[in-house]
């Protein structure tokens, strides 16, 4: 028995190189010799940033260099803020003694929009819905009407009013713009609605109904289905697959805190999860059910916050189709992520990542971070997600050694 616990113990320390900084798979070194088109090429921009609910309320590096790269933006291109937008519990009502607190870190982030030309979206995430408990209902729909209020750009949070969704956004017409191949759409869901166990909206969504989680499944394809010939992109909170802890990826220093109980704490994590890791029961379940919406041929990119890292995961569907996992997750807060595992890149550092469409039908994808030039920030890694735009469905990652 005692051989049988050390065994597991070398193994999993095995599993656990990973990184604070920058991976970069061995098959993507090479990235800066590529180039998109040019600039006057471009066709429509997405700027993802997540998690960005604890910032300094004066000078935040990471939005400071978010909002300009907004400010150099056109009006074709679409500010996301992937959910977590005030840990930690949301936005208190007018009572609480650190309301005023909780709305200058909104504040802080609202302010990277005033000179953006483009659309404004705000996603809810689990810290928004009072971190799970019992007042998320109120503190999401307190929030909606603050953002809204304050930026007065119409219907910035979705979905509205505590619902899941999906809710769908028109962001570019090909029949506006005769160089554009496909129209671009926007798919937000809120996915903290599924792990969430006190109240929550339930009834009449736009054209659907929501009774349970499986009505949002079959309205997530209908709409998928009659929309497969666009570019879509569907954004929610939680990620479908994370080299972070949500994940199941840990330092090596978290197997000694304490020893071997440390070890079972990150196999417990890994196996069974807590209420926000991947491999609980009900975010399984969640994930499960997103996937089974997405047909062989639907071209999807799926983005997400939760995760405090940069992630771009990558794996083949067909000879024509990848699959493609996007995580934005480190506006104001960052943490270890695990080398390989399926990951093209990854980065435990503060950042955003940026989706641009060009009129060839390309995507690329961008990741920025604070560091290097003060005003513009330094690209840390960039790739062509496919060359005529068509984005793949998802698949299991593929398990990578560490350091590949």
């Amino acid at each position: 028995m005692l051989r049988t616990l050390f065994l597991f113990l070398f193994i999993v320390l095995l599993q656990a190189c990973g990184t604070k900084g920058l991976y970069i798979h061995s098959d993507e070194m090479e990235w800066k010799k590529k180039s998109p088109p040019t600039n006057d090429a471009i066709i429509y921009t997405v700027f993802l940033i997540g998690d960005t609910g604890a910032p300094k309320l004066v000078g935040d590096p990471t939005l400071a260099l978010f909002s300009n790269h907004l400010k150099n933006a056109t009006k074709n291109s679409t500010a996301i803020f992937l959910g977590d937008n005030i840990y930690t519990i949301g936005l208190p009502d007018s009572s609480h003694p650190k309301r005023l607190f909780y709305e200058n870190r909104l504040i802080a982030q609202l302010k990277t929009v005033d000179d953006f030309k483009g659309k404004v979206v705000f996603i809810p995430g689990n810290h928004d819905w009072d971190n799970g408990g019992a007042d998320g209902l109120q503190a999401i729909q307190r929030q909606e009407e603050f953002i809204e209020t304050y930026l007065n750009r119409g219907n910035t949070f979705i979905p509205d009013n505590g619902f899941p969704g999906p809710h769908e956004i028109k962001l570019m017409d090909k029949d506006d713009h005769p160089e554009l191949k496909r129209d671009i759409r926007l798919i937000a869901l809120d996915t903290q609605w599924w792990l969430h166990q006190h109240q929550k909206s339930f009834g009449d969504y736009g054209d659907f109904e929501v009774n349970d989680a499986g009505d949002i499944t079959n309205n997530l394809e209908e709409i998928i289905r009659n929309r497969k010939k666009d570019y879509l992109i569907l954004a929610a909170h939680h990620p479908l697959i994370s080299n972070e802890s949500h994940g199941g990826h840990f330092p090596l220093s978290t197997h000694f805190k304490p020893p071997v109980l440390g070890s079972l704490y990150v196999l417990y994590r890994k196996m069974f999860g807590l209420k926000q890791d991947i491999s609980h029961h009900r975010y399984s379940s969640m994930s499960r059910s997103i996937r089974s919406t997405f047909g062989e041929k639907e071209d999807i990119i799926y983005v997400s916050g939760h995760a405090h890292a940069l992630q771009y995961h990558k794996t083949v569907q067909s000879k024509r189709y990848n699959s493609h996992y996007i995580v934005s997750g480190s506006g104001s807060k960052t943490s270890y992520v695990a080398n390989g595992k399926g990951a093209k890149f990854a980065y435990g550092g503060n950042g955003f990542i940026k989706l641009q469409i060009y009129s060839d039908g390309s995507v690329w994808m961008e990741a920025w971070t604070p560091s290097g030039d003060a005003s513009n920030g330094e690209m840390i890694y960039r790739t062509m997600i496919e060359e005529d735009g068509y984005i793949g469905v998802f698949s299991d990652p593929i398990n990578e050694k560490c350091g590949r």
